[in-house]
């Protein structure tokens, strides 16, 4: 009650302004000013807070809110004190106020030390700067290291497929040899009088084909020989003048192991023959082995988009004019430079040599077994004082590494 009774005693603050209305609205005035200033800046705050849910200090923020909102409520207060006494509430809100403005002191004053560790702004900048810097980087390297991963694989995958097909390529020209030993180990019932010739033959057909892989295998590439080397390396050892026995002619080929295998397999059968039966010593007897490339399709010209094809031509010339030599008719000179000399003129007096029919393992070997190897078909042909054999095959037969 006492309490009360002094309550009623207190006086306006406008009392203490003698009730001058410039100085009282002034004073008015300014306290509405700064409680309008007091409410928006906490609830600027709070829209921030509720927006950014990651903001640091929410608790600091908070206090420095609340205290600015008590000091509105003070300066509200002030405005009512001055026409009514209540001097009393407006002394306790500014100790609220005050209290709150302390706590809010202590809280920043213990943050102080990780405030300032705090990057600045700047700082921060930088960082992300680098980050998009590193982050643009990484993709490059990805896309690069995307880039040859995927040229790896496919450089693998053709390495697969290279070998694939070599494997198969290995295995078809082993199962071809097999096949022609296995048939060269055969010859008849009438090589079964004569073994020690056999065993010479089958030698002899093995060398050839061993030559001719070593032919191929002595290249650069190890996979293909001209024609010219693998009929070389089988008839000119069978001559101790090479040069004027021997006339090889045609256009740059290469061939493959399997082409080369079945070439010399036909030089030997065919030069060995020629050898054995001594007519090389025959003062004008001449080998010619020619080759010319065909584009008329298939070995029968039946089939145009079959490929070109390659026809080999070996000929034994027989005769022994008294005259000038007679090479090898009007083929000009070989590859080489070997002379072959035109058949221009009469011949007299010659001495005729007929040829001597092959033995039936022979043919069958040139006219059926190599030919049906190669895809193709062989003839031969004995005419006065002449022994042809020719082969046609497609060439790609011949090119088959």
């Amino acid at each position: 009650m006492n309490a009360l009774i002094a309550y009623e005693r207190l006086l306006p603050q406008a009392m203490g302004l003698r009730w001058e209305p410039w100085l009282v609205w002034l004073w008015a005035g300014a306290d509405l000013i700064i409680v309008t200033a007091c409410v928006a800046i906490p609830a600027g705050i709070g829209v921030v807070l509720k927006r950014r849910d990651d903001l640091a200090h929410r608790g600091l923020i908070s206090l420095f809110a609340g205290s600015i909102i008590l000091f509105g409520v003070a300066h509200a207060v002030s405005i009512v004190a001055l026409w009514f006494p209540v001097i009393p509430v407006l002394a306790a809100v500014k100790l609220a106020a005050g209290a709150v403005s302390i706590a809010a002191a202590a809280a920043m004053f213990r943050l102080i030390p990780g405030l300032v560790r705090s990057p600045a702004p700047e700082k921060h900048e930088e960082v992300i700067a680098q980050l998009e810097v590193a982050v643009a980087e990484l993709a490059i390297a990805r896309t690069d290291l995307q880039g040859r991963l995927a040229r790896r694989t496919e450089a693998l995958n053709d390495a697969n497929l290279r070998m694939e097909h070599s494997s198969r390529a290995e295995f078809s020209r082993s199962r071809n040899l097999i096949q022609v030993i296995s048939t060269l180990t055969q010859p008849g019932v009438a090589s079964q009088d004569r073994p020690e010739a056999q065993m010479r033959d089958l030698r002899g057909r093995v060398n050839a084909l061993a030559t001719a892989t070593s032919t191929v295998m002595e290249q650069e590439d190890g996979a293909m020989s001209d024609i010219e080397r693998a009929v070389r390396r089988q008839v000119e050892p069978l001559f101790s003048d090479p040069e004027t026995k021997l006339s090889v002619e045609g256009e740059w080929l290469e061939i493959g192991v399997q082409g080369a295998q079945q070439i010399s397999l036909i030089a030997w059968e065919l030069g060995g023959r020629f050898a054995q039966m001594n007519r090389w010593e025959l003062a004008q007897a001449r080998i010619a082995v020619t080759w010319k490339i065909s584009d008329h399709g298939s070995t029968d010209g039946r089939d145009a988009s079959a490929g070109p094809t390659c026809t080999l031509e070996w000929r034994e010339i027989l005769k022994s004019p008294p005259g000038p030599p007679v090479g090898i008719g009007d083929r000009g000179k070989g590859s080489h430079g070997n002379d072959a000399a035109t058949a221009e003129g009469t011949l007299t007096d010659t001495v005729p040599i007929t040829p001597e029919p092959l033995d039936s393992f022979s043919e069958s070997l040139l006219t059926q077994i190599i030919p049906r190897l190669l895809g193709g078909k062989a003839r031969i042909d004995l005419e006065p004082s002449t022994l042809v054999y020719s082969l046609t095959c497609p060439l790609v037969s011949l090119q088959s590494r």
